[in-house]
């Protein structure tokens, strides 16, 4: 039932609201949240199918109202059509984020959702905030038109936080992070995922990063696509940045952002950072003992900011196809050029032993030797979409689960 209304008993195993005049008894998202709280145990949330979307009205008065607290593991799945979330939670409350996740050594799961409207007024994380040692798993969700103070999509405060196969688009923040705020030493992880129109800047003026990590913070990213926003990733000293096959493409105030110190350790392979029109370079690396912290190659940027610290680059136009989304797929992508009077020179150019991902942002395999391409470094294409041959099988290996 789409209305926000409360369990009428949680912990009596039974979904249902008070019978309410012109309703009757229902179950709501709030009552099965509260239901999955009281009771020991992973619960499993699932949705009726339905056109409507679930909207939680939030109201800023009486019993109902207030961000969804999660305190016990708990999996909430919406519904698919033609592999879109078909299951919506919008907030329409000023100032209430969506869910805050207060689950301590637990696993809770967020999969099929498309969670818009969340506003975090002075707090952080307009969808999903993540509290100390709760351990949150994202799966095939959307992100759109969040807003917080800081991670206006969704702030992880010492907690960790799995993220795959979603998209993220246009939320906003005050400051520290567009789309996803760290700190705390929180642990992130995302892959095959997109992060598109986060644009802002902070109150001094800066640019406002896509995702914005605060010290001895543990980032690991792979096979993704951020295009169109103000600027990438800005990590500030740490503990481990691990980057593979990342395609940053368009940004307006540059790609990364990465302040290292001597205990950091930073990786960067097989990736594309290229934002022609740029303000800032498409790479600001600095430390003061750079050598020692990070291991750089397999680059391609648009103006030698990159290329002047890693191995095996390439400074060029990276020749990739306008931002499309694949019937299919959640996330959003910039392909390379295949046509062979005109191929992208991220084609073929990553050398085999870095390919260690066997798979790109949607699925398909990768490394694939292009024939009309000579690949005098190795077989594999940078950045997070692999070039497939004319007669390829596309696979998705999405539906998998964790």
């Amino acid at each position: 039932f789409a209305d926000d209304l409360t369990d009428d008993l949680p912990g009596d195993g039974e979904c249902a609201t008070a019978d309410t005049v012109g309703i009757g008894v229902v179950c709501t998202l709030r009552a099965a949240i509260m239901e999955a709280n009281a009771a020991p145990g992973l619960a499993h949330i699932t949705f009726a199918p339905s056109d409507d979307p679930v909207v939680l009205s939030l109201p800023d008065s009486g019993a109902v109202g207030g961000a969804l607290e999660i305190t016990d593991t708990v999996a909430i799945d919406g519904n698919l059509v033609d592999g879109l979330p078909a299951t919506g939670i919008g907030g329409q409350m000023a100032g209430e984020r969506l869910f805050l996740v207060d689950a301590p050594n637990l696993l809770v799961h967020f999969r099929n959702l498309r969670m818009s409207g969340g506003e975090a007024t002075g707090g952080l994380g307009g969808a999903i905030a993540v509290l100390l040692d709760s351990d949150v798993r994202i799966g095939r969700s959307e992100f759109v038109a969040n807003s917080a103070a800081s991670g206006g999509g969704v702030a992880v405060l010492g907690g960790s936080l799995r993220i795959r196969n979603s998209d993220f688009d246009a939320n906003q923040a005050e400051s520290n992070g567009l789309a996803l705020f760290g700190n705390f030493g929180a642990r992130i992880e995302v892959n095959d995922s997109s992060f598109r129109n986060h644009l802002g800047v902070e109150p001094g003026g800066g640019p406002n990063p896509t995702i914005d990590l605060d010290p001895n913070v543990d980032f690991t990213i792979t096979n993704s696509t951020f295009s169109g926003n103000q600027f990438g990733i800005r990590a500030d000293n740490p503990s481990r940045l691990s980057m593979w096959h990342l395609t940053l493409y368009d940004q307006l105030n540059g790609g990364l952002g990465i302040a290292l110190n001597a205990s950091s350790r930073f990786t960067l392979y097989n990736s594309i950072v290229a934002a022609p029109a740029s303000a800032l370079p498409d790479c600001l690396i600095s430390g003061d003992d750079i050598a020692s912290s990070f291991q750089f190659a397999g680059m391609l940027d648009s103006d030698g900011s990159c290329a002047s610290l890693a191995s095996n680059a390439i400074t060029a136009a990276p020749g990739l196809l306008p931002l499309t989304r694949s019937p299919g797929q959640i996330s959003f992508h910039h392909a390379p050029r295949v046509e062979a009077d005109k191929p992208s020179p991220a084609l073929d150019v990553g050398m085999l032993f870095l390919c260690q991902l066997d798979r790109d942002q949607y699925g398909q395999r990768r490394p694939v030797d292009l024939d009309f391409v000579p690949d005098l470094l190795g077989p594999c294409d940078l950045g997070a979409i692999e070039a497939q041959a004319p007669d390829a099988l596309f696979a998705d290996a999405f539906e998998e689960m964790f």
